[in-house]
């Protein structure tokens, strides 16, 4: 796609969208021009959003262009309508339907969300803006605009009737009780497909 821009010969801007969590286990202030400074990251994805954008950077010396970071998008702000389900949806899911109410984190721990209407209406003005061209934008709610789990915790159970949600340590969580919770599902999974697989028969 870099190559593509690059070739063009009316080309007025390229947006790359990547993702704040480029910054990966930093804490702290991370400021917008900066990106690799030794930090390690949770998962690949993480690290390779960064390395996507340290491309983009490095062609962005001979073709205008601005670096966009969101942080977690969710449903547009007025209808709530969304085409994707990832993130914090599928916790929503199993909690709505009585399912699971055990949350592997800290009540205060903070949860950086954007509409995807805001971030969708920041592309489009940031792309054609000749003051944006070769800078980064962070398009995140910011310490004003984000919400802890235990205050969407509490929203959660309020709308969908459900009880309150019980913490536990995620390190416990990760090192003990998801192990286990993966093995029940991948040997519920794998009967389920021991049913449903044919019986091959022979022709008389």
């Amino acid at each position: 796609m870099l190559d593509f821009a690059a070739a063009a010969t009316q080309l007025r801007s390229v947006a790359y969208v990547g993702t704040a969590y480029v910054a990966g286990e930093r804490t702290g202030l991370i400021l917008e021009d900066e990106l690799a400074v030794g930090q390690t990251w949770r998962n690949t994805y993480e690290q390779t959003k960064a390395e996507a954008e340290a491309l983009v950077r490095s062609r962005f010396k001979s073709m205008p262009g601005v670096i966009l970071r969101p942080s977690i998008i969710v449903g547009d702000s007025e209808t709530g309508a969304t085409t994707s389900f990832k993130m914090m949806y599928w916790p929503l899911k199993i909690y709505a339907r009585g399912l699971w109410r055990t949350v592997p984190g800290y009540p205060d721990a903070v949860l950086d969300i954007v509409p995807v209407d805001y971030v969708a209406a920041a592309v489009a003005r940031l792309a054609f803006d000749p003051a944006a061209m070769g800078s980064v934008v962070h398009l995140c709610a910011g310490p004003r605009g984000s919400a802890t789990i235990d205050q969407i915790a509490h929203r959660a159970a309020g709308y969908f009737g459900a009880p309150q949600v019980r913490y536990v340590d995620h390190k416990l969580f990760f090192a003990a009780v998801r192990p286990l919770l993966f093995m029940t599902l991948w040997a519920a999974s794998a009967a389920c497909f021991a049913m449903a697989a044919p019986i091959a028969t022979t022709s008389p």
